[in-house]
C-alpha cells in the first residue's frame, strides 16, 4: 500500500489538487467575513469558474501550462479564479496585481452579485 501511496504522491495531478485545495482553504477561511447567506452562493460560484481548469488559458501569460514556482519541474494549469472568472498561473497573477491570491477580491461585499450560477 505504500508504494501506492508513493506513486499517487507524485502524480502530475497532484500538484494541481494540491494546489486548487490550498486555494480552498484560502477561500472558506475568509468566507467568514460574509453574512451567512451570502457565503454557500460565493464557493458555488467559485467552484463553477474552475470548470474549464484543464482548458483556460492564463490571462497574463496566455498559456494553460506553465511551471510552478514552488517545483519548476511540475507544469501547471491557471489555478487562480478572480471574481470575473478571468484564469491565471500564481506567479503571472501576481505579477499582473501585486498579489499571490484572490480570496478577498471573492470575499468582498461590492464585487460580486451572484444571481445566476450559469453565468
Amino acid at each position: 500500500e505504500g508504494a501506492n501511496t508513493l506513486e499517487l504522491s507524485h502524480h502530475p495531478n497532484s500538484h494541481v489538487w494540491t494546489e486548487l485545495s490550498f486555494r480552498a482553504g484560502l477561500l472558506l477561511v475568509s468566507l467568514d467575513t460574509l453574512p451567512a447567506a451570502d457565503r454557500l452562493p460565493r464557493l458555488l460560484t467559485w467552484l463553477q469558474s474552475y470548470q474549464d481548469l484543464f482548458s483556460a488559458e492564463c490571462c497574463y501569460c496566455g498559456r494553460v501550462l506553465a511551471s510552478s514556482t514552488s517545483n519548476p519541474a511540475a507544469l501547471l494549469p491557471p489555478t487562480i479564479r478572480t471574481v470575473s472568472r478571468a484564469a491565471y498561473h500564481v506567479h503571472c497573477y501576481a505579477a499582473h496585481s501585486g498579489r499571490r491570491d484572490s480570496d478577498a477580491e471573492w470575499c468582498s461585499t461590492s464585487t460580486l452579485k451572484i444571481s445566476n450560477l450559469d453565468a
